[in-house]
């Protein structure tokens, strides 16, 4: 397993040793490698070759080491769809990164989230809907691999809810940090979740999994591209789309709302979406908290790949934390008054005021 550093060199290095049949016969040569933004758990490279221009995903999650494979054999079976990029390669070995990674296709262009800084436009969001409506209507018979399940069915968010919350409890109480957040938690979860008999029905459909400003790709021609299929998987297109609305990582106004679903509903068909939206929303809410809280301490107890925690500002994930915290509040699924947030004790001072906490 490599031990050195993952850096530019490291990584030319590994281009120009991949077998002929990756990229084509001809000797890879090296124009240019720069480092992309830093996902939640890949750490990305552009690599610019006689060959084309190529992305390094590097596997930073030590505990999903199934996560490169899947991403790899989802872009495959999507090949020819022209919604995902080109796989190429699949290492498994660990041998180069100490972890495993794929070679992908670049998409030129540029994020939405650097493109409209004030909010999605009217026009992205008709665009963003046309996105999402073709990725849930893929022929899932027609696909060479049998869908992992990611979101279909109500109870499965709440049951990856208590498994995060769980994960919580135990790291605060090993830093000896009161009950007092962890039952809000619990509390807050037990009040969202509804009597068997009144959940919403179970529905499948093709999802990317992460559809954020940050994955919404945009070239020169205004044409609009997903990358980051890692989560690729069966999603209730309402879940998905509560995703959208709710942690796309930029403002999404009522208007927008409005306009995505106007076009969504004219390109697919589906009867109950608003009404599974509507409970869907709250839900990812407070998902994206508890996973949120999660991530801090996988950083902080270096359960991610060192070069990701050495790469990574852990003020922004305590900032992400935050900002879900407040709007839970102000949305009334928690129950606290925002005067209390600040004093809440959800990390050790270790964490909030460096960054990083040894294991206890």
């Amino acid at each position: 397993m490599a031990t050195g550093a993952i850096d530019k060199s490291a990584v030319a290095k590994y281009f120009m040793g991949l077998p002929t049949d990756v990229l084509g016969p001809v000797p890879v040569s090296i124009n240019g490698i720069s480092r992309l933004n830093l996902g939640e758990s890949n750490l990305n490279f552009l690599v610019v070759t006689n060959h084309g221009k190529f992305v390094l995903r590097i596997n930073m999650d030590l505990g999903s080491v199934t996560k490169s494979s899947s991403e790899f054999n989802s872009l495959r079976a999507l090949a020819g769809l022209g919604i995902a990029p080109a796989a190429f390669h699949l290492d498994e070995s660990k041998v180069s990164f100490g972890e495993t990674s794929l070679v992908v296709e670049y998409f030129e262009g540029r994020p939405l989230s650097e493109l409209e800084e004030g909010g999605v436009s009217v026009e992205s969001a008709a665009k963003l809907a046309h996105v999402v409506a073709a990725v849930h209507s893929i022929d899932e018979r027609k696909l060479a691999i049998q869908l992992p399940v990611r979101g279909i069915s109500y109870e499965s968010w709440f049951a990856r809810m208590r498994k995060d919350i769980d994960y919580v409890r135990q790291n605060r109480k090993s830093r000896s940090l009161g009950a007092g957040f962890d039952e809000l938690l619990r509390d807050s979860l037990d009040r969202l979740q509804m009597p068997a008999e009144s959940a919403p029905p179970n529905v499948s459909a093709p999802g990317h999994g992460d559809v954020c400003a940050q994955n919404v790709i945009v070239d020169d021609d205004g044409v609009m591209r997903l990358i980051d299929w890692e989560n690729f998987g069966s999603w209730d297109p309402a879940a998905e789309i509560a995703k959208v609305f709710e942690a796309f990582g930029m403002d999404f106004p009522v208007d927008r709302e409005s306009e995505f679903l106007s076009v969504y509903t004219s390109l697919r068909q589906d009867q109950t979406l608003r009404e599974r939206l509507r409970v869907f929303r709250p839900i990812v809410r407070l998902e994206q908290l508890t996973w949120g809280i999660r991530h801090v301490f996988e950083i902080a107890n270096g359960e991610m790949n060192k070069a990701f925690v050495e790469a990574t500002k852990m003020s922004e994930h305590l900032a992400f934390v935050d900002s879900c915290l407040n709007r839970l509040v102000k949305t009334g699924l928690i129950d606290l008054n925002l005067e209390e947030i600040p004093e809440l004790e959800i990390f050790p001072q270790t964490i909030r005021s460096s960054g990083h906490q040894l294991r206890p």
